[in-house]
């Protein structure tokens, strides 16, 4: 179920980015949601600017035109009943959240962030010097408080030897411990998420302008 309503959500904010002033006539969506997606949908398009921490920023900050990989959804990660807007890019991974007229930025993280089917985020980056894998389990609540868990395997004599130092929260654990104590965060897949294309987004949006423009 909550697979259907993913998909319906995207779909929804693409085709907002791709009918200018569209109204959502679904009465299962209320006023707030209504509101929220729009203004998702005016920030792609680079029409208003987000709050972050004390500054306001634009897509443009986030989104570089020289970069192929710029990614967006929708998912309600902090489970308050309206979806937050994710924005995926090579160097950073935003979450921003609709307040009534206002959007504002609730998590920043980097270009090795994923967004799991939970709503939660797993950072998976590897390391050398040692050879080694670090991860960061984020969930946020409806207060949008950060909750983060650490764990990280390495290979010290960086040989095809299996990993030999395993911490979790910065204590050292065995491997058995490792894997028990990591396996319901590293399970969580990501195959419920799908993303849209910032690309295609903006070619859609621009074709729809000169569509409009041409009747005119």
């Amino acid at each position: 179920m909550k697979k259907v309503v993913g998909i319906l959500i995207i779909l929804l904010i693409v085709i907002m980015g791709c009918i200018p002033n569209v109204k959502i006539t679904n009465k299962s969506y209320n006023d707030t949601t209504q509101n929220c997606l729009y203004n998702y949908s005016e920030f792609l398009r680079g029409n208003i600017s987000v709050k972050d921490n004390n500054d306001m920023i634009e897509i443009s900050d986030i989104y570089s035109l020289e970069e192929n990989y710029n990614r967006y959804t929708l998912f309600d990660s902090n489970k308050n009943g309206i979806p937050e807007l994710h924005l995926s890019s090579m160097r950073e991974y935003k979450i921003i959240e609709c307040d009534e007229d206002t959007l504002q930025t609730i998590f920043s993280g980097s270009g090795y962030d994923t967004l799991l089917n939970n709503g939660a985020i797993l950072y998976n980056r590897f390391g050398s010097g040692p050879e080694h894998v670090s991860y960061t389990y984020t969930e946020l609540d409806e207060d949008n408080i950060v909750t983060q868990i650490t764990f990280d395997k390495y290979n010290t004599m960086n040989n095809i030897l299996d990993d030999d130092l395993y911490l979790f929260e910065g204590k050292e654990v065995t491997k058995e411990a490792f894997e028990e104590k990591t396996k319901n965060y590293l399970d969580v897949g990501s195959d419920m998420i799908i993303w849209s294309d910032y690309w295609t987004f903006l070619v859609k949006n621009y074709n729809n302008i000169i569509s409009a423009t041409r009747k005119l």
